[in-house]
């Protein structure tokens, strides 16, 4: 269990890892709907368990790539306030050593 909240803690707090973590989700999402709408489309409503199983995984996946880009804008947004924040000290302690 520790692993995993490591894991987790290491794939949320790192842009790149969180950004390609994305990438991936939302690439096996539209696949499994491009698969899902054209060759498995015949199984899948074969079996009315197994087609909600399926649609629920992808909307899942899809859901999991929208709660990341929520948190990496909220990052996005923070970071930059911060660095407004450290440039507006800066440039204010320049100011009272003239």
């Amino acid at each position: 269990m520790k692993l995993l909240i490591q894991f987790t803690r290491g794939l949320v707090y790192d842009q790149n890892t969180r950004r390609g973590v994305m990438f991936v989700i939302i690439l096996a999402a539209m696949l499994m709907v491009f698969c899902g709408s054209t060759f498995l489309s015949a199984p899948l409503t074969a079996r009315p368990l197994v087609f909600l199983s399926y649609w629920a995984a992808c909307a899942w996946l899809t859901l999991c790539a929208l709660l990341l880009a929520l948190y990496d804008l909220l990052a996005l947004r923070r970071r930059a306030r911060q660095e407004r924040r450290r440039l507006r000290a800066e440039i204010f302690s320049r100011e009272e050593k003239r």
